[in-house]
């Protein structure tokens, strides 16, 4: 059975999402899958992926057939929904995987001004939150628009966390963690003792979209009770070095 994973940035691009496409590429396989995964980031110059599974770049429309060609089951994560159109058409069930609330908020970010906000044509055509433009918010119109369809019509809309599952609220849900590679993240106790100052810790791209500012005020709140905290902050981006 060949199942297609469908990731809107792969390889080369380093993640969260391409981290979390190969892993969950490679369980497949140990389970005695056959997986291929879709992309859409070009090679350039770097070396192919070294993996027990296909790798194929989705970058002119006309690609769509090649990569479904025999597919049996389509994982969209992100969800990336470019292929769910093509899958229903050629009765190819699809798993949407659901990673940020992309199915709430036509921007994915799901709050304003420190306060959860629901979907409205005036107000998200308004918003600002990211810094975006009314052209941006109405391109993430027609996103969140297409995302309910495919969210409608999937075999399962699979959620990183039950905050997130119930904030979407879609139909034939469950709810499975974000993984993780042990080989990378081990429990380690050799430093560790009850009077140590509480260490916190960011890792992701330096924008919006990930929350830094979240982070930030949170953190803030936690030196209020314990002055001797730190905050780790590991990444890069646009917001890198803003005070």
């Amino acid at each position: 059975m060949l199942v297609l994973i469908h990731s809107h940035d792969f390889y080369p691009s380093v993640g969260g999402i391409q981290t979390f496409s190969d892993l969950l590429a490679r369980g497949l396989v140990g389970l005695g899958f056959r997986v291929r995964v879709a992309g859409g980031t070009p090679l350039g110059d770097a070396p192919p992926l070294e993996r027990p599974y296909e790798t194929a770049y989705l970058g002119a429309r006309r690609a769509a057939g090649r990569v479904l060609g025999g597919v049996r089951a389509l994982v969209s994560v992100g969800p990336s929904i470019r292929l769910v159109g093509a899958a229903h058409a050629r009765g190819i069930p699809c798993i949407l995987v659901h990673q940020g609330p992309h199915g709430a908020c036509p921007a994915a970010i799901g709050w304003r001004d420190g306060r959860t906000c629901s979907v409205g044509i005036r107000r998200c055509l308004s918003c600002t939150v990211c810094g975006q433009k009314r052209a941006d918010n109405l391109k993430y119109l027609a996103r969140f628009a297409a995302l309910r369809w495919a969210m409608s019509g999937a075999a399962h809309n699979v959620f990183v966390s039950h905050d997130l599952a119930r904030r979407v609220a879609a139909q034939r849900r469950t709810v499975i963690w974000n993984t993780f590679d042990p080989e990378v993240f081990h429990p380690s106790r050799a430093s560790a003792t009850r009077d140590d100052a509480p260490l916190f810790t960011f890792v992701g791209r330096l924008v919006n979209l990930k929350g830094i500012a979240v982070a930030l005020r949170a953190f803030a709140l936690v030196q209020k009770r314990r002055r001797d905290a730190r905050l780790r902050i590991v990444g890069e981006g646009p917001l890198l070095g803003e005070s």
